[in-house]
């Protein structure tokens, strides 16, 4: 696992002009946290997974900082994903493709410790 420098995530919201809002807050949360550097990936690139009513914000690409770990990147995730009342949909190379709904905090950590054990084992 210590071998995975990037992690794409997706959010949803419910206009385009509150997507910006939203890189920028999230790019402000990772640098906050020294996990890395983030670049985005317009939504041309993301497949239709959003609700009606709902825009997908495309692909933000965080490359994670030395030192830090997927552990971290995936729980500010599941912090936005409660924040945002919103699913972030969450890539990690070919082999994990996860959403982390907005739910009990115990729920989010249980999908982020089943990602972070099926890492483990690649």
């Amino acid at each position: 696992m210590s071998d995975i420098r990037e992690v794409q995530l997706q959010f949803t919201v419910d206009d385009a002009g509150e997507g910006d809002d939203l890189l920028r807050q999230f790019e402000d949360d990772v640098a906050d946290r020294d996990l890395g550097t983030t670049s985005y990936q317009p939504a041309a690139s993301a497949s239709g997974r959003a609700k009606p009513g709902a825009e997908l914000v495309g692909w933000v690409s965080v490359t994670l900082a030395v030192g830090k770990t997927v552990y971290d990147l995936l729980k500010l995730a599941g912090e936005w994903a409660e924040r945002a009342k919103r699913p972030v949909r969450v890539r990690i190379g070919k082999d994990v493709d996860v959403e982390l709904p907005d739910s009990t905090a115990e729920q989010r950590e249980a999908i982020v410790q089943a990602v972070v054990a099926r890492l483990r084992r690649k």
